[in-house]
């Protein structure tokens, strides 16, 4: 059994997965870069929706509610965002769009040294199209999803820009 097997049949035993997301976990960690075009990344992205993991799930659902929290004080678009969005040429777990942040759920493969590296490569491109990373552990999730919840909230509310001043600032841009 090859590791790529292993690591489909490890996923297999958490959850039931449809055929069609072991196609495209299959031809996603089959070569080393990934899905190479924008489509590509968009029907892995779309896949991944589709079957999220379990700390995902769950924070999903203190997402939905923070929404609601913040909806009443700074507006609808606050806290709009979403799953499995490709930004940057990277596929993110959540985005919020207003706030320009990422959120992303880290599994134990994200605790080697060769994924380590990557995040932080990933990180630091993202920061330099003004999209601040925070990452959390599956473990975090699942065992306090309450202060995740609320470090998320507090982030968001620093980086909130509400849209008549994003829209100011590129009539600027184009006026320069």
């Amino acid at each position: 059994m090859t590791k790529q097997e292993a690591r489909i049949a490890k996923m297999e035993s958490k959850f039931t997965l449809s055929p069609n997301f072991i196609d495209h976990y299959e031809n996603y960690t089959s070569s080393r870069a990934g899905p190479k075009s924008r489509k590509e990344k968009q029907g892995f992205a779309a896949t991944m929706k589709r079957h999220p993991t379990r700390a995902e799930s769950v924070l999903n659902k203190e997402l939905r509610w923070l929404r609601k929290e913040v909806a009443r004080t700074c507006g609808k678009s606050a806290m709009l965002y979403n799953r499995q969005q490709v930004k940057g040429g990277y596929i993110l777990d959540f985005y919020l769009l207003r706030c320009r942040l990422a959120i992303e759920v880290d599994g134990p493969y994200h605790n080697t040294t060769r994924q380590r590296a990557y995040d932080k490569r990933r990180d630091t491109r993202l920061a330099k199209i003004d999209v601040k990373t925070m990452r959390f552990t599956n473990e975090e999730v699942l065992n306090d999803v309450v202060m995740v919840g609320e470090t998320i909230r507090k982030e968001a509310m620093m980086r909130f820009v509400p849209q008549h001043k994003r829209r100011g600032k590129r009539s600027l841009r184009k006026a320069i």
